[in-house]
């Protein structure tokens, strides 16, 4: 009888422990992530938010913001450098405006292309991230040479029409039959067909 009461109360405290912890750190998180009351607001700031956003999110609001048109519109951002020097090379392809950026006069992407041009010729393009000002220079792709392994036009034509060949092949099941070895009266090991 002891040692049942013993168990149960053993079961009990550590329910009440796990409980305990549970709840405390609930409560701990609930408080580190409550909203400031609205006579604080005016003193809250927003460079923890900034600094807690990735650098190709601030980046991409960033040159849209400074080329006046949505963040959506720009893609395939690239960019190397360090924002501590004050200078990124980047590499972005601007889309065309929809009819809701149309109607809120955006411009065209080929307009848009030409001001990234000139603003990065007078380096004159730009951005705030993390608070730091940055400016962008376009990222100098070097032509990526072709590798001259395999330069015979003729053999590409061949390989191409084999593999056509091959995909079109039907499924018979005369084709599936394997070789197997197998052993014939004089205890000799030669191939069989597998059926």
């Amino acid at each position: 009888m002891l040692q049942k009461c013993c168990l149960i109360s053993f079961i009990i405290i550590f329910i009440y422990i796990y409980l305990y912890v549970t709840l405390e750190s609930f409560n701990v998180s609930t408080q580190t992530t409550k909203p400031q009351s609205l006579s604080n607001k005016s003193t809250v700031s927003t460079i923890p938010n900034i600094l807690n956003t990735p650098i190709s999110t601030q980046l991409t609001s960033e040159i849209g913001r400074v080329l006046n048109i949505s963040s959506n519109r720009i893609l395939n951002l690239t960019f190397t450098g360090n924002i501590s020097n004050g200078s990124l090379n980047v590499s972005f392809t601007i889309l065309e405006p929809n009819t809701a950026q149309s109607a809120n006069l955006e411009k065209n992407s080929k307009d848009v292309n030409e001001l990234v041009n000139k603003l990065m010729s007078l380096n004159q393009f730009k951005v705030f991230i993390n608070g730091v000002l940055v400016i962008l220079y376009k990222i100098v792709s070097a032509p990526v040479p072709t590798p001259n392994y395999f330069n015979n036009n003729g053999l590409t034509k061949i390989s191409d029409y084999a593999k056509k060949k091959y995909i079109s092949v039907p499924n018979d099941a005369s084709l599936t039959n394997f070789y197997k070895l197998g052993i014939d009266d004089n205890f000799n090991i030669v191939p069989q067909i597998n059926m």
